[in-house]
């Protein structure tokens, strides 16, 4: 107990900055994580651009299982197997990180539902997608103090309110434009940025 009468308040506020510091340090491969999943769904929403614009390409095909969920399950995998790998050199956890992987994991799970929603109302689900997302994303900033990552979110906010007055196929590169500059753009810094 005597421990405890010496830790001063200054002592308190440079654990709280370590525990931030690992927690950015943690965290520094999720730079990867915004990259590969940035890049698939910019993919996803350009080959869906111009499957809409051009629908005799659906006809011949059936290019929902390549167009959306194969390059998914591939970003699933690719995760996995990173994350197994990372976990083999044991990184120091803590609750920020644990918040973070939780995060995400209910938003991914958010994501499915508000696309399955959609495609049973028949809405589409640009401006709730691109809400959901801005908001993950800036709290991940928050809580690693990234301020790209923040900003970057802020860019999801206008996007989402800029895709309520477009037509369907239009929303697809409004989209496309959020995640390359408010995720893909923050997660090139994230992933360079010195450990």
């Amino acid at each position: 107990m005597e421990n405890d009468k010496d830790f001063t308040p200054e002592d308190s506020l440079k654990l709280i900055s370590q525990v931030i510091t690992d927690t950015r340090r943690n965290f520094h491969h999720i730079g990867f994580f915004l990259l590969l999943w940035g890049w698939v769904s910019v993919i996803i929403l350009i080959v869906n651009f111009f499957v809409l614009r051009y629908p005799h390409l659906l006809e011949q095909r059936n290019l929902s299982v390549w167009t959306v969920w194969f390059p998914i399950a591939f970003a699933f995998a690719v995760s996995f197997l990173y994350l197994r790998r990372k976990n083999q050199t044991k990184r120091v956890k803590n609750q920020l990180t644990r918040i973070i992987r939780a995060l995400w994991l209910v938003t991914f799970l958010v994501l499915l539902l508000n696309i399955v929603i959609a495609k049973k109302t028949g809405t589409n689900p640009a401006s709730v997608t691109l809400t959901i997302i801005g908001l993950s994303v800036f709290m991940t900033g928050y809580i690693i103090k990234f301020l790209p990552l923040m900003l970057g979110a802020t860019l999801f906010g206008i996007s989402s309110i800029v895709t309520m007055s477009m037509p369907g196929d239009y929303q697809l590169l409004v989209e496309s434009l959020a995640i390359t500059l408010g995720y893909l753009v923050p997660g090139y810094m994230l992933k360079y940025s010195k450990k």
